[in-house]
């Protein structure tokens, strides 16, 4: 993730699709911050028109000054924490928008992450966000916003220099080794979540079955437990053999030969995630690589509440990267 100090947003990738994190403290109580981001009256002085059903399952409709328009779904509300948005619901061009309030000292934060978004518009979005909330200072103080358009454009070479410009070659994740007989990949990703949050994601069936894929037996060290991979459609069995809830685990293949490592590490408000696949065939790693990275894609959009990618087409664009890679010596 790339941020950038005089900004209030940041950028969290994966694959080809990102998530924009803005965030900024008001000096409001909780309960006035939630009417002001939740009651129709008041988002119409500072973000646009909301009309429909608000309750969670109800259909609204949004019109930001951004003058972005459309359909959205109510997923969640927790008041005055928390509530998510599904926009444009059904379509290719479905997001999330997830809403979260916190009291500390001098006032309230808000926190907007929006998921989803193309990496092509990583900029657009991250400095019309930080107008926006721009904005929502102006109207807690009583004043009108100034016009939204000029402020944006003014916004956009400052995120583009600072954040840099979505390149159009893929983001790999993973490195390759070779020691000499066994080869291994070594991949690192941030996910915009809490570590206990991402160790469930890892580590219970029922949400494996959400991205990675079918899990049978006990998850336990000493047990042995079946798989199928979706993106890859791997088969196979694997023991776990070292688990430190909720910081590391190790799983060995059933003939003994590969291991796979997972660590998560706290950072802020994300949780970094590392994963060693070790005892691969040496000729092999590039492959090994494309298909984990794409299992972490998919990992980092069900986090963000989105679904799996396209994984023959996602290969076709990470397997020649990776085999591109060179392959360090240990």
């Amino acid at each position: 993730m790339k941020t950038a100090p005089a900004l209030l947003s940041s950028i969290i990738e994966y694959g080809d699709r990102v998530t924009i994190r803005v965030h900024d403290v008001y000096p409001t109580t909780i309960e006035d911050l939630w009417q002001a981001v939740t009651e129709p009256e008041r988002l119409a002085r500072w973000m646009g028109t909301v009309s429909g059903d608000l309750r969670v399952g109800g259909v609204i409709h949004v019109t930001f000054t951004s003058s972005w328009d459309g359909p959205a779904v109510v997923e969640t509300c927790e008041p005055p924490y928390a509530f998510s948005l599904r926009m444009d619901p059904g379509t290719e061009q479905e997001t999330r928008i997830d809403v979260r309030l916190r009291e500390e000292a001098g006032g309230t934060r808000l926190t907007v992450q929006d998921c989803g978004l193309p990496r092509a518009d990583q900029l657009a979005h991250g400095a019309g966000w930080q107008v926006h909330l721009e904005d929502l200072r102006s109207a807690l103080s009583g004043q009108d916003p100034a016009p939204w358009r000029p402020r944006w454009e003014g916004l956009m070479p400052t995120y583009a220099r600072e954040l840099g410009e979505p390149s159009a070659q893929p983001r790999l994740l993973g490195t390759l080794h070779n020691d000499g007989a066994r080869g291994s990949i070594r991949l690192q990703e941030r996910y915009a979540t809490d570590r206990d949050d991402l160790w469930s994601a890892l580590t219970e069936k029922d949400r494996l079955a959400r991205w990675l894929g079918e899990f049978e037996g006990t998850l336990a060290v000493g047990q042995t437990y079946r798989y199928r991979m979706y993106a890859s459609g791997a088969e196979g069995e694997d023991t776990i053999t070292e688990c430190d809830p909720p910081h590391r685990f190790v799983t060995t293949s059933s003939d003994g030969r590969e291991s796979v490592e997972v660590t998560l590490t706290p950072d802020g408000e994300d949780t970094v995630l590392t994963v060693e696949h070790r005892g691969l065939p040496v000729d092999m790693v590039g492959g090994y690589g494309a298909g984990t990275q794409i299992h972490l894609e998919d990992l980092g959009a069900y986090v963000a509440g989105l679904g799996r990618c396209d994984s023959d087409a996602r290969m076709s664009v990470l397997y020649p990267a990776y085999q591109e890679l060179p392959v360090t010596a240990d």
